[in-house]
């Protein structure tokens, strides 16, 4: 069940109506809040997930055992069916269940990283060259196999143009496929073609122009002299070392921090209470050189597929919700200075302050090394502000104009916000399909949305 329907059906019950429902036990509807409160916990709501949690232990005690076993029965059905003749739940203690659970997964995943990390992948993938398509029955004939190579690498890069996830699993159907799109050189050329001919980039300029630099699209020149000169000829050194900006899905950040309350009046109490503050800050640039920011309370499952598209995000955002409204536009690029490594971003932007423009600075980073470039950390949050007749003022939608300075910035008055409470962005990859059937559900007004 979606957190939006649980949330629906829990939401206005109380606890007296839990303790009367006509089909449900309250040890059932405690199940229901605990995991309601496990999501908000999850998305980063914390304050919401506290007073779930609350109602749960007050219809249960023991309403977090009940949640454990839930969770290790439905993972031993995914894991071993309904035949493996593993540990029953019904039986023991499902704290000690639960434990003993983690505690192999742990030890698998460890098995499993440290056994990858002796493996060489490019020589594995090296290993499949003369590999050909095997049937599962010997009569059974494969008509791929009469095409070329060069029909099969073509097919690749369609794939590649189209979606690399569907390119990835292509590759991963069978071996001869591995070899051709993983380890021959024209998946990773087009690859990064296809990444970095999107990616706008500050360019200090050499001629005799006006402006010290200039924001401008990467060419395919410049590309082929770096895979040339800096990257040894070799596309996935490039890939894995030259830092860029993502497209098909959006950067969120979800900051958590507490603050003390003020004590009620006449109260007794030494100390104040405690408040959780949760917001999010949402990233989502596209190849044009323009992003769409938004700073709210609306957990991801509310927004992220209201801003997956530059022309008719308008039409989805609800202009008279005041967490949505605050949607801005601007402009980004990548420093390319050599003391920035190109791994650091510019964002400008309008705001909610007239005559005043805001430019967040980060730094493109990585995860680990199987999820490359996905993260944006801090460096600065800065604002310039104006003389409302100030020739220089951007129009409203994030443009450009005016002098710059030595940072390509527009002149103006400099001053710099604080970002002790923020956090980094992540990457979160968004799904076509979904995002299009939520859109549909929601301009039929089916879809639960947000916080009037």
């Amino acid at each position: 069940m979606s957190v939006d329907v649980l949330e629906e059906n829990l939401k206005d019950l109380t606890l007296e109506a839990c303790h009367d429902h006509p089909t449900k036990t309250k040890e059932e509807l405690a199940l229901e809040f605990f995991e309601l409160g496990n999501k908000k916990e999850l998305s980063g709501l914390l304050s919401e997930a506290i007073g779930y949690y609350r109602k749960a232990y007050k219809l249960d005690n023991y309403v977090d055992r009940s949640y454990r076993n839930k969770l290790v029965s439905e993972s031993d059905k995914s894991d071993h069916g309904a035949s493996t003749g593993g540990v029953g739940v019904g039986t023991g203690d499902g704290k000690d269940i639960v434990i003993q659970s983690d505690i192999i997964n742990r030890r698998n995943q460890e098995r499993m990283k440290k056994f990858m990390s002796k493996v060489n992948i490019r020589e594995l993938l090296k290993s499949y060259q003369f590999e050909e398509y095997k049937p599962y029955d010997e009569d059974e004939k494969i008509l791929i196999n009469i095409l070329p190579n060069d029909i099969i690498l073509n097919i690749i890069k369609v794939l590649i143009q189209d979606d690399l996830k569907n390119w990835l699993n292509f590759c991963l159907v069978c071996k001869k496929n591995a070899y051709l799109g993983l380890f021959e050189t024209i998946s990773w050329r087009e690859i990064s073609r296809k990444i970095y001919l999107n990616q706008y980039y500050l360019k200090q300029n050499n001629n005799n122009s006006d402006s010290l630099h200039t924001i401008e699209l990467y060419s395919n020149y410049q590309l082929n002299y770096e895979f040339n000169s800096k990257f040894h000829k070799n596309w996935l050194t490039l890939l894995k070392e030259k830092p860029f900006i993502k497209f098909n899905g959006i950067y969120i950040s979800c900051v958590n921090y507490q603050k003390e309350g003020g004590k009620a009046e006449f109260s007794s109490a030494w100390i104040n209470p405690i408040k959780f503050i949760t917001y999010y800050r949402y990233y989502k640039f596209f190849p044009n050189g323009r992003f769409l920011k938004l700073l709210t309370i609306l957990e991801p499952s509310k927004i992220i597929f209201k801003l997956n598209n530059f022309n008719n995000w308008q039409k989805l955002v609800n202009l008279n919700n005041e967490w949505e409204k605050k949607v801005f536009q601007g402009e980004w690029f990548i420093d390319i200075n050599e003391s920035n490594n190109d791994n650091k971003l510019i964002c400008k932007s309008e705001g909610m302050v007239l005559n005043y423009q805001f430019i967040d600075e980060f730094k493109i980073t990585s995860s680990d090394k199987y999820h490359r470039f996905n993260k944006l950390e801090w460096i600065k949050m800065k604002y310039i502000k104006y003389d409302q007749e100030s020739e220089n003022v951007m129009n409203r939608g994030g443009g450009v104009g005016g002098e710059r300075n030595e940072l390509g910035l527009d002149e103006g008055e400099v001053g710099e916000l604080s970002i002790d409470n923020e956090r980094f962005f992540k990457f979160h990859r968004i799904d076509e399909k979904e995002v299009d059937e939520l859109v549909k559900n929601y301009e039929k007004n089916k879809y639960l949305d947000a916080v009037e």
